[in-house]
Protein backbone atom coordinates (compact mmCIF):
# COMPACT_ATOMS: atom_id res chain seq x y z
CA UNK A 1 0.00 0.00 0.00
CA UNK A 2 1.47 3.66 -1.02
CA UNK A 3 2.14 6.25 1.40
CA UNK A 4 -1.08 8.17 -0.13
CA UNK A 5 -2.88 5.26 0.24
CA UNK A 6 -2.38 4.77 4.37
CA UNK A 7 -2.92 8.88 4.77
CA UNK A 8 -6.38 8.72 3.30
CA UNK A 9 -6.93 5.56 4.99
CA UNK A 10 -6.28 7.05 8.12
CA UNK A 11 -8.20 9.95 7.46
CA UNK A 12 -11.69 8.56 6.98
CA UNK A 13 -11.38 6.54 10.16
CA UNK A 14 -10.65 9.88 12.07
CA UNK A 15 -13.83 11.44 10.45
CA UNK A 16 -15.55 7.96 11.03
CA UNK A 17 -14.68 8.54 14.61
CA UNK A 18 -15.72 12.02 14.82
CA UNK A 19 -18.86 11.66 12.94
CA UNK A 20 -19.89 8.31 15.58
CA UNK A 21 -18.76 10.56 18.57
CA UNK A 22 -20.70 13.82 17.56
CA UNK A 23 -23.65 12.20 16.96
CA UNK A 24 -23.75 10.25 20.60
CA UNK A 25 -23.48 13.58 22.26
CA UNK A 26 -26.53 14.79 20.18
CA UNK A 27 -28.24 12.22 20.86
CA UNK A 28 -27.96 12.22 24.61
CA UNK A 29 -28.16 16.01 24.75
CA UNK A 30 -31.25 15.28 22.64
CA UNK A 31 -32.51 13.41 25.30
CA UNK A 32 -35.03 14.97 28.13
CA UNK A 33 -33.39 15.58 31.54
CA UNK A 34 -36.39 14.49 34.04
CA UNK A 35 -37.60 12.16 36.44
CA UNK A 36 -40.01 8.82 35.47
CA UNK A 37 -42.37 7.90 38.54
CA UNK A 38 -45.34 5.50 39.47
CA UNK A 39 -48.04 6.94 41.84
CA UNK A 40 -50.17 4.56 43.60
CA UNK A 41 -53.33 4.65 45.94
CA UNK A 42 -55.81 2.64 47.20
CA UNK A 43 -59.61 3.61 48.79
CA UNK A 44 -60.98 0.94 50.96
CA UNK A 45 -64.85 0.27 50.66
CA UNK A 46 -67.52 -2.30 52.19
CA UNK A 47 -69.44 -3.96 49.94
CA UNK A 48 -73.16 -2.87 49.79
CA UNK A 49 -75.29 -5.41 47.12
CA UNK A 50 -75.73 -8.91 47.65
CA UNK A 51 -76.72 -10.94 45.01
CA UNK A 52 -78.24 -14.48 45.73
CA UNK A 53 -79.01 -17.83 43.83
CA UNK A 54 -81.34 -20.45 44.72
CA UNK A 55 -82.03 -23.51 42.48
CA UNK A 56 -85.34 -25.63 42.95
CA UNK A 57 -85.10 -29.34 41.11
CA UNK A 58 -87.07 -32.01 40.40
CA UNK A 59 -87.53 -35.18 38.92
CA UNK A 60 -90.86 -37.08 37.37
CA UNK A 61 -91.82 -39.63 35.23
CA UNK A 62 -93.56 -36.26 33.02
CA UNK A 63 -92.18 -33.01 32.91
CA UNK A 64 -95.50 -31.69 33.68
CA UNK A 65 -95.59 -33.19 37.05
CA UNK A 66 -91.98 -31.95 37.58
CA UNK A 67 -92.64 -28.36 37.14
CA UNK A 68 -95.97 -27.85 38.96
CA UNK A 69 -93.72 -29.33 42.30
CA UNK A 70 -90.95 -27.04 40.88
CA UNK A 71 -93.19 -23.92 40.57
CA UNK A 72 -95.02 -24.86 43.84
CA UNK A 73 -91.46 -24.69 45.70
CA UNK A 74 -90.89 -21.51 43.96
CA UNK A 75 -94.02 -19.74 44.93
CA UNK A 76 -93.26 -20.75 48.69
CA UNK A 77 -89.86 -19.11 47.87
CA UNK A 78 -91.29 -15.94 46.61
CA UNK A 79 -93.56 -15.61 49.43
CA UNK A 80 -90.73 -15.91 51.47
CA UNK A 81 -88.20 -13.46 50.16
CA UNK A 82 -91.75 -10.79 50.02
CA UNK A 83 -91.97 -11.27 54.07
CA UNK A 84 -88.30 -9.43 54.37
CA UNK A 85 -89.63 -6.60 52.86
CA UNK A 86 -87.80 -7.28 49.73
CA UNK A 87 -89.17 -5.55 46.75
CA UNK A 88 -90.48 -7.64 43.84
CA UNK A 89 -88.54 -5.68 41.27
CA UNK A 90 -85.18 -7.22 42.91
CA UNK A 91 -86.72 -11.14 42.65
CA UNK A 92 -86.00 -12.78 39.54
CA UNK A 93 -87.59 -16.32 38.72
CA UNK A 94 -87.95 -17.00 34.74
CA UNK A 95 -84.83 -19.02 34.36
CA UNK A 96 -86.17 -22.43 33.78
CA UNK A 97 -85.27 -25.75 32.56
CA UNK A 98 -86.33 -29.14 31.29
CA UNK A 99 -83.81 -31.86 30.26
CA UNK A 100 -84.46 -35.70 29.95
CA UNK A 101 -82.52 -38.04 31.79
CA UNK A 102 -82.23 -41.67 31.29
CA UNK A 103 -81.41 -43.30 34.42
CA UNK A 104 -80.99 -46.99 35.52
CA UNK A 105 -83.87 -48.60 36.96
CA UNK A 106 -82.58 -52.55 38.15
CA UNK A 107 -84.27 -55.69 39.07
CA UNK A 108 -82.37 -58.11 40.41
CA UNK A 109 -83.44 -62.21 39.22
CA UNK A 110 -82.37 -65.33 39.96
CA UNK A 111 -82.21 -66.10 36.15
CA UNK A 112 -83.57 -64.59 32.83
CA UNK A 113 -83.39 -67.84 30.61
CA UNK A 114 -86.81 -68.28 28.24
CA UNK A 115 -87.11 -71.57 27.20
CA UNK A 116 -88.46 -71.77 23.77
CA UNK A 117 -89.87 -74.85 21.62
CA UNK A 118 -88.70 -74.83 18.26
CA UNK A 119 -90.68 -76.69 15.14
CA UNK A 120 -89.86 -80.33 15.23
CA UNK A 121 -89.82 -80.65 18.89
CA UNK A 122 -86.58 -79.32 20.13
CA UNK A 123 -85.72 -76.72 22.46
CA UNK A 124 -83.76 -73.52 23.21
CA UNK A 125 -82.92 -71.53 25.73
CA UNK A 126 -82.95 -67.79 24.96
CA UNK A 127 -81.45 -64.51 27.10
CA UNK A 128 -83.73 -61.97 26.86
CA UNK A 129 -82.66 -58.71 26.79
CA UNK A 130 -85.27 -56.01 25.82
CA UNK A 131 -83.09 -53.58 25.79
CA UNK A 132 -81.59 -54.02 28.80
CA UNK A 133 -78.13 -54.59 30.35
CA UNK A 134 -77.33 -57.86 31.81
CA UNK A 135 -74.48 -57.98 34.47
CA UNK A 136 -73.52 -60.59 36.84
CA UNK A 137 -74.11 -59.89 40.59
CA UNK A 138 -73.27 -62.35 43.28
CA UNK A 139 -74.02 -65.27 40.60
CA UNK A 140 -77.38 -63.84 40.05
CA UNK A 141 -78.53 -61.98 36.69
CA UNK A 142 -79.09 -57.90 37.17
CA UNK A 143 -81.36 -56.53 34.15
CA UNK A 144 -80.84 -52.81 34.16
CA UNK A 145 -83.23 -50.68 31.95
CA UNK A 146 -83.07 -47.25 31.11
CA UNK A 147 -86.08 -45.27 31.80
CA UNK A 148 -86.94 -41.61 30.83
CA UNK A 149 -87.81 -38.74 33.89
CA UNK A 150 -87.69 -35.24 33.32
CA UNK A 151 -85.56 -32.75 35.56
CA UNK A 152 -86.85 -29.08 35.83
CA UNK A 153 -85.26 -26.76 37.42
CA UNK A 154 -85.78 -23.42 38.28
CA UNK A 155 -83.47 -20.23 39.39
CA UNK A 156 -84.58 -17.57 42.11
CA UNK A 157 -82.15 -14.30 42.20
CA UNK A 158 -82.21 -12.15 44.51
CA UNK A 159 -80.57 -8.87 44.74
CA UNK A 160 -80.38 -7.52 48.38
CA UNK A 161 -79.06 -4.62 50.37
CA UNK A 162 -79.04 -5.74 53.66
CA UNK A 163 -76.85 -9.04 54.57
CA UNK A 164 -78.94 -10.08 57.60
CA UNK A 165 -82.01 -10.69 55.80
CA UNK A 166 -79.69 -13.58 53.40
CA UNK A 167 -79.17 -15.36 56.49
CA UNK A 168 -83.50 -15.16 57.46
CA UNK A 169 -83.75 -16.28 53.76
CA UNK A 170 -81.13 -19.24 53.98
CA UNK A 171 -83.62 -20.56 56.63
CA UNK A 172 -86.43 -20.23 54.64
CA UNK A 173 -84.86 -21.72 52.17
CA UNK A 174 -83.83 -24.81 53.93
CA UNK A 175 -87.55 -25.39 55.19
CA UNK A 176 -89.05 -24.98 51.51
CA UNK A 177 -86.52 -27.24 50.31
CA UNK A 178 -84.10 -25.60 48.31
CA UNK A 179 -81.51 -27.98 46.63
CA UNK A 180 -78.51 -25.59 46.30
CA UNK A 181 -78.05 -22.75 47.42
CA UNK A 182 -74.74 -20.72 45.23
CA UNK A 183 -72.04 -18.71 46.64
CA UNK A 184 -72.98 -15.01 47.76
CA UNK A 185 -72.12 -12.42 45.42
CA UNK A 186 -71.05 -9.23 46.30
CA UNK A 187 -69.64 -5.84 45.13
CA UNK A 188 -69.73 -2.49 45.68
CA UNK A 189 -72.65 0.09 44.38
CA UNK A 190 -70.55 3.14 43.73
CA UNK A 191 -67.47 1.71 42.88
CA UNK A 192 -66.54 3.70 39.76
CA UNK A 193 -66.73 7.19 42.02
CA UNK A 194 -64.48 5.64 44.27
CA UNK A 195 -62.25 4.61 41.73
CA UNK A 196 -61.62 7.86 40.52
CA UNK A 197 -60.94 8.48 43.96
CA UNK A 198 -58.17 6.55 44.03
CA UNK A 199 -57.00 7.62 40.36
CA UNK A 200 -56.65 11.26 41.96
CA UNK A 201 -54.61 10.05 44.84
CA UNK A 202 -52.23 8.15 42.63
CA UNK A 203 -51.61 11.03 40.43
CA UNK A 204 -50.91 13.22 43.55
CA UNK A 205 -48.33 10.18 44.86
CA UNK A 206 -46.55 10.50 41.55
CA UNK A 207 -46.00 14.23 41.92
CA UNK A 208 -44.95 13.62 45.71
CA UNK A 209 -42.60 11.14 45.11
CA UNK A 210 -41.11 13.12 42.21
CA UNK A 211 -40.43 16.66 44.37
CA UNK A 212 -38.78 14.43 47.06
CA UNK A 213 -36.16 12.99 44.53
CA UNK A 214 -36.02 16.24 42.52
CA UNK A 215 -35.33 17.78 46.14
CA UNK A 216 -32.74 15.15 46.88
CA UNK A 217 -30.86 16.09 43.47
CA UNK A 218 -30.92 19.43 44.55
CA UNK A 219 -33.11 20.06 41.61
CA UNK A 220 -36.62 21.93 40.81
CA UNK A 221 -39.01 19.89 39.37
CA UNK A 222 -41.06 21.65 36.55
CA UNK A 223 -44.69 20.29 34.95
CA UNK A 224 -45.19 17.27 33.74
CA UNK A 225 -44.59 15.68 30.81
CA UNK A 226 -46.30 12.38 30.50
CA UNK A 227 -49.45 10.92 32.50
CA UNK A 228 -50.47 7.06 31.68
CA UNK A 229 -53.30 5.53 33.46
CA UNK A 230 -51.70 1.75 34.55
CA UNK A 231 -54.27 -0.18 35.83
CA UNK A 232 -58.10 -0.23 36.66
CA UNK A 233 -58.23 -1.72 40.07
CA UNK A 234 -62.31 -1.96 40.80
CA UNK A 235 -62.69 -5.62 42.48
CA UNK A 236 -64.83 -7.61 40.94
CA UNK A 237 -68.08 -9.54 42.14
CA UNK A 238 -66.46 -11.12 45.30
CA UNK A 239 -68.29 -14.35 46.35
CA UNK A 240 -69.43 -16.00 50.60
CA UNK A 241 -69.60 -19.37 50.90
CA UNK A 242 -73.39 -20.55 52.15
CA UNK A 243 -73.37 -20.20 55.96
CA UNK A 244 -76.35 -21.41 57.74
CA UNK A 245 -74.83 -21.56 61.36
CA UNK A 246 -77.60 -20.66 64.24
CA UNK A 247 -77.23 -17.61 65.68
CA UNK A 248 -74.31 -16.60 63.22
CA UNK A 249 -73.53 -13.29 61.63
CA UNK A 250 -71.91 -12.85 58.67
CA UNK A 251 -68.49 -10.04 58.76
CA UNK A 252 -68.19 -8.47 55.52
CA UNK A 253 -64.64 -6.96 55.78
CA UNK A 254 -63.17 -4.02 53.47
CA UNK A 255 -62.25 -4.28 49.89
CA UNK A 256 -59.45 -2.35 47.90
CA UNK A 257 -60.49 0.01 45.06
CA UNK A 258 -56.68 0.81 44.03
CA UNK A 259 -55.34 2.83 40.79
CA UNK A 260 -51.38 3.29 39.48
CA UNK A 261 -50.45 5.80 36.94
CA UNK A 262 -46.84 6.09 35.43
CA UNK A 263 -45.77 10.07 35.10
CA UNK A 264 -43.08 11.96 33.87
CA UNK A 265 -41.95 15.16 35.32
CA UNK A 266 -39.19 18.04 33.66
CA UNK A 267 -36.33 19.11 36.10
CA UNK A 268 -35.50 23.01 36.13
CA UNK A 269 -31.95 23.36 36.70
Amino acid sequence: MTLLAKSLQGSILSISTFLLATISISSFAQQPIGIDVTGKAEVLAVPDKFTANFTLSERAKSADKAKAIVDHKSKLLVKAIASLAIPESAIESARISIQPIYIDNEVLVEQLDVIEKLPGGAYSKVTVKDNARLTNHNNKQVIAKKQLVYQVSRVVTVHLVDIDNYERLLDQATKIGVNKVAPLNMSISNAEALYKQALSAAIINAQEKAQTMAKQLGQILGPITYLKEVSYGVPARMMMSVSSAENFSPHIGKKSISAQVNASFSLIR
